[in-house]
């Protein structure tokens, strides 16, 4: 993914730019309010196929929202809002590893939240969250999906439905899993974060027919690798 973010990055456009700088900057010390009119402004002005890229952009102004203001979190909201503007805008050549890219964050952030916010299971929101966030998985990677298949692909909906469906709700026990476990709270967002970036990795190429043996083997073998380094290295707090 950080190859992917150079070769992106290199592509250059200045009012892109300005625009994420000052994104990022309204959203760390201006009221939210004012800065979600302004990114409203920022993404459909000009008003160019605003659509597809409309759920990332939502959700990242949802996110902004929910997660604590820092720099750190806004280098990562400018940088999704960098990404969103430059496929939108057709900016970007390669757009398809800057969408791969957005979902990745988008997902990493949504998780941290999750997983950060928890705070046992008295909560009576938990299923409502943990409902939500798989939702907001499946619509991602669906959009990704949609986007990056060839125009003259032959479309399955029932296929597609099911495979993004299944990788949804198999997330879903994952993050339930992970919050069970008594490992540190970096284990948690790294297991669920890397299961998810390999096994959505994983049913995209099977829809795409690109699927091979050898591929299955490779992510599993590299699931498993993580897994048994997570488990080996977590100090369980028993």
């Amino acid at each position: 993914m950080v190859e992917k973010l150079k070769l992106i990055l290199r592509q250059t456009h200045w009012s892109l730019v300005v625009k994420t700088l000052v994104f990022g900057l309204a959203w760390l010390f201006l009221p939210y309010w004012l800065f979600f009119v302004l990114a409203i402004y920022f993404y459909f002005v000009p008003l160019f196929k605003p659509l597809p890229l409309l759920f990332p952009f939502f959700l990242t102004l949802i996110l902004g929202y929910a997660i604590p203001q820092n720099f750190f979190m806004a280098v990562f909201l400018a940088s999704i809002f960098y990404l969103t503007l430059g496929i939108k805008d057709l900016i970007f050549v390669e757009r398809k590893d800057a969408y791969e890219t957005l979902v990745l964050l988008l997902v990493f952030i949504m998780l941290f939240k999750f997983v950060n916010g928890f705070l046992g299971w008295a909560d009576w929101y938990l299923p409502v969250f943990l409902l939500l966030v798989s939702m907001a998985l499946y619509w991602l990677f669906s959009g990704f999906y949609k986007y990056s298949r060839p125009e003259n692909a032959r479309v399955d909906g029932v296929r597609d439905f099911l495979s993004l469906g299944l990788f949804a709700f198999f997330e879903f026990q994952v993050v339930l899993v992970t919050l069970l476990l008594p490992i540190s709270y970096f284990y948690k967002i790294s297991l669920v974060f890397l299961t998810a970036m390999l096994m959505s990795r994983l049913v995209l190429i099977n829809l795409s027919g690109e699927v091979k043996g050898r591929q299955w083997l490779l992510y599993f073998s590299i699931l498993f690798v993580f897994l048994v380094f997570i488990f080996t290295s977590s100090q369980w707090d028993l």
